[in-house]
């Protein structure tokens, strides 16, 4: 038997809620990682089959986190767990045949083979040079391709300067030209590519009416985390599967708004609040990742777009510190700092493997990684999920994006590179998104958050965050 004692009431009321249609606004730390698995373990233990219900994450990693604790409950591990596209591309792969004769994929594509990132960016390299465009914008081409099909939007200047500083008005001149080539490229050789993924399946639940039989006749629940990174094009898939289930299907997603920080993927927080305005709403409301101080200094960051307010009662059996703001003017400066705070945190009995450093991007980490390993052998720099789960037996403190640290949380945390047009990235993404990505990063921590900033502050976005008793000065950081 399941213990359903260890839920809060919020927790149970999401666990045990049979509604069509639910969405659980859960703030950080609020535990709907243990939600989810709780709730897939009432589903087997009321009678669903395991072939019946459908988890997805948004990141293989995710999934497997999410199986273990499931198989700790009900010594079982869930047949369908996954991120959308390893779920879609399963589900694609056993009924290629039947999409074939659907026209939904093409003749000849019985046997297809999936493009890996590593692959399509060769592709694209070549189809740079032949358009006449420097090599150097291969890597934010390929991520447009990704924003326009998951928006299911066409070319345009605006969405080329979303990416691009220079060059916009010529990249967004030959982008079709560019994509056409790269689909016959596709097509002649049988591969797929992990947008395709969700372009044919979109097309399959909305044309091939033997493939909707299938699966609303399988599938009898859709669990989805981190509900606030779906794109448009995930959630018609999922919203037209609830539609053709005709009452048979039924969803429960779990998101924060607050927390939607892959608008360069496709993502729109504002899908959480219009997939809610017909689902049973459920807000987790208790903290248990913060401390006292901490959690209440963490309620300024939530954006002003936000579904609620951190109206979070922090979990009172914790005691911590609040959030420091430190300021900086140069690389060497922010390169002692960081080494002053990890000692400082040595000597409150943390562990290296304890603290983690974040910035928003893979370059300014290898920059802080060079300069602290003169001082510092316990570090680990973290750019794939395989470096993560080396570093989990490793006592080293990880040095990541903020991007890769979602889900994750961490006694002590340091966001560094907060400066103007560089975190927050001024040209490409509005202001909201960039707060977003901050509140990510403070709310990974457990008892200590230190935000290193260059001087000036970049006002708009650290000073409208913080209340002014947030804000410690260095002196008292110890």
């Amino acid at each position: 038997m399941i213990d359903y004692s260890l839920l809060n009431d919020s927790q149970r009321a999401a666990v045990f809620d049979d509604s069509p249609k639910t969405v659980v606004i859960a703030g950080p730390g609020t535990g709907k990682t243990k939600t989810l698995a709780y709730k897939f373990a009432y589903l087997l233990e009321s009678g669903y089959s395991n072939d019946e219900v459908m988890l997805v994450t948004f990141t293989n990693a995710a999934a497997d986190e999410m199986s273990e604790r499931i198989e700790k409950l009900i010594h079982v591990r869930p047949l369908y767990a996954g991120t959308f596209h390893s779920i879609f591309l399963r589900l694609i792969r056993e009924y290629q045949d039947l999409l074939v004769d659907c026209s939904v994929l093409p003749q000849g594509f019985e046997n297809f083979n999936v493009l890996d990132e590593d692959n399509q960016k060769i592709v694209f390299q070549s189809l740079v040079t032949k358009y006449g465009l420097n090599d150097s914008v291969t890597t934010l081409l390929m991520t447009l391709y990704s924003y326009l099909t998951n928006t299911m939007s066409a070319i345009s200047l605006d969405a080329a300067r979303r990416y691009f500083r220079l060059n916009a008005d010529k990249i967004a001149a030959v982008y079709n030209d560019i994509i056409n080539d790269y689909t016959k490229f596709k097509l002649s050789n049988k591969f797929f590519d992990f947008e395709d993924i969700l372009v044919y399946m979109h097309s399959a639940v909305t044309k091939c009416s033997a493939f909707i039989n299938k699966l609303t006749t399988r599938f009898r629940y859709i669990l989805v985390d981190e509900f606030q990174d779906c794109s448009k094009l995930q959630l018609m898939i999922i919203n037209t599967l609830f539609d053709k289930a005709n009452g048979r299907l039924k969803i429960f997603a779990v998101g924060d708004d607050a927390q939607s920080i892959y608008g360069f993927r496709g993502a729109d927080a504002s899908l959480i609040q219009e997939f809610a305005s017909d689902a049973r709403k459920i807000v987790f409301n208790c903290n248990y990742r913060s401390g006292r101080v901490l959690a209440g200094s963490l309620g300024s960051f939530v954006p002003s777009s936000a579904s609620y307010r951190m109206h979070l009662p922090m979990n009172k059996s914790i005691n911590s510190d609040s959030v420091r703001l430190v300021t900086v003017n140069s690389e060497r400066s922010e390169i002692m700092v960081i080494h002053n705070i990890l000692k400082g945190l040595m000597s409150k009995g943390l562990q290296p493997k304890d603290i983690v450093i974040l910035a928003r991007t893979n370059a300014k980490l290898e920059q802080l990684f060079n300069g602290l390993s003169g001082y510092n052998n316990d570090l680990m720099l973290i750019k794939t999920e395989e470096d993560f789960l080396n570093s989990l037996q490793m006592n080293k403190t990880k040095l990541m994006t903020i991007h890769r640290s979602k889900g994750l949380e961490w006694p002590a945390v340091i966001v560094a590179g907060i400066q103007d047009n560089v975190f927050p990235r001024l040209e490409g993404s509005s202001i909201e998104e960039e707060r977003r990505l901050l509140y990510v990063a403070v709310t990974r921590a457990q008892q200590y958050c230190y935000l290193v900033a260059y001087t000036p502050i970049p006002g708009a976005f650290v000073d409208k965050l913080l209340q002014p008793a947030v804000i410690k000065g260095l002196d008292r950081m110890f």
